[in-house]
């Protein structure tokens, strides 16, 4: 299965929103559109939403 969405956070008082993309098939998320610092914050919860996903299909 294939998962789209975007986080939205607040950062340096303004809205960034990152889209991502969760395969539940070959276990593997990717995400896009900002500075590596801010894409690595999401990591965690990328996994964690990737690691449900896969368990429930």
């Amino acid at each position: 299965m294939i998962i789209e969405g975007t986080i939205t956070r607040r950062i340096d008082n303004r809205n960034v929103e990152i889209p991502f993309l969760i395969d539940t098939l070959t276990g593997t998320y990717t995400q896009w559109g900002h500075t590596t610092m801010t894409l690595g914050e999401n990591v965690e919860l990328l996994e964690s939403l990737r690691n449900a996903a896969c368990d429930l299909t």
